[in-house]
């Protein structure tokens, strides 16, 4: 009778499975950050970089900053920055395999689960990073809250964590929050014309549910916004940092595609390198406006490059996304699911058709 009620409670099955893998990981791997992005918002959150906690955190929001900084005062024994992380992706997993295990039966529920979890979270957890925890968040989040305002008995419960965890996600990258929107967008279509109870009143009820929500995430945007731009000095930090990423964070080509532009300022290729490696020794000569114009031939040169499709044959290949575990994981979820239940395969083979454009959309806007 146990056994029935455990494997009937499907947060509990969730939240074992993803305790399991979360185990494994602190137990086996080398658990670390991916990129240096995350290494120096961690050593100015700490104080690493200063003399006191700064929850100035760069890519993320400042209130983010503040509940890190507040559990520093907590206990600075623990490195929250890298914990609160950890946290995020465990309870975005737990999140998304509860709704997998709701919204499927009990066996291809959690086949699926097992797979999704041992193909995604090792990215997650070995290599944290930022951008990859904001955007399971987000997606975690946005799901959560559209299976609850559609399908969920405990609606509100639902929302208020689907709500929470999409913020939350939000706050540690903003700008992941559009490249989750899109499919959050499809799955509101795909729940309102496939769900029995749809009318028009039901349909403009939950469209204000996500509406409001999407402009929560923007008000806490705005607030992030009114802090920074109070205080000069981290204002022109931020400024530089945007001046910087429109510049390095942009594909870079060979210098002849540059030439005429640095050659009708004075200047040559070794200043094409000292720019592109941001060694900006010479600020005189390095000025703000040489750097934004600088940065809007390089975005006029990339657009001209991913027009063709050769450049987007090309992107698939250099990705090398054979060598993904995801993408592996995704393959096999489809075979088992292509053998358990046809008739759900086909149904979603357009899903499987809009994936793949966003893909070449993705690429394409890269």
């Amino acid at each position: 009778m146990f056994k029935d009620k455990l494997t009937n409670n499907k947060f509990i099955v969730s939240l074992l499975i993803n305790l399991t893998f979360l185990f494994l990981a602190l137990l086996f791997c080398d658990m670390k950050y991916e990129v240096s992005d995350d290494f120096i918002m961690d050593a100015i959150l700490s104080g690493a970089l200063g003399h006191n906690y700064n929850e100035h955190l760069l890519f993320s929001n400042i209130l983010y900053g503040y509940l890190l900084k507040f559990l520093y005062s907590i206990t600075e024994k623990i490195s929250w920055y890298f914990v609160f992380q950890v946290v995020i992706c465990f309870v975005s997993l737990t999140s998304l395999c509860y709704i997998v295990l709701k919204r499927n039966n009990s066996l291809i529920g959690l086949i699926f689960c097992l797979i999704f979890v041992s193909f995604f979270s090792d990215d997650l957890y070995i290599l944290v990073q930022f951008t990859k925890t904001a955007t399971v968040a987000t997606c975690a989040g946005g799901s959560m809250f559209l299976y609850a305002i559609f399908y969920s008995e405990k609606k509100r419960t639902h929302m208020i964590i689907g709500a929470l965890l999409t913020l939350l996600g939000s706050m540690v990258r903003f700008q992941c929050i559009f490249i989750v929107l899109i499919f959050l967008f499809i799955v509101f279509i795909k729940y309102a014309f496939t769900i029995k109870e749809f009318n028009s009143h039901f349909f403009i009820k939950n469209l204000l549910y996500c509406i409001i929500l999407f402009i929560s995430v923007l008000c806490v945007m705005g607030v992030d916004k009114i802090i920074w731009n109070n205080s000069p000095s981290y204002k022109q930090y931020r400024e530089l940092n945007e001046l910087r990423a429109s510049v390095t964070d942009i594909k870079t080509y060979d210098y002849s595609s540059y030439a005429s532009f640095f050659e009708s300022k004075g200047l040559d290729e070794i200043d094409f390198h000292m720019i592109e490696s941001w060694n900006l020794l010479d600020q005189n000569i390095y000025t703000p406006e040489i750097l934004t114009n600088y940065s809007t031939i390089k975005k006029e040169v990339h657009k001209n490059y991913i027009l063709s499709i050769k450049h987007l044959i090309s992107s698939f290949r250099d990705r090398n996304y054979q060598s993904y575990t995801v993408v592996w994981g995704l393959i096999l979820m489809m075979f088992i699911l292509l053998f358990i239940d046809p008739h759900k395969f086909i149904c979603m083979i357009p899903d499987f058709i809009i994936a793949g454009f966003l893909l070449v959309y993705f690429l394409y806007i890269e």
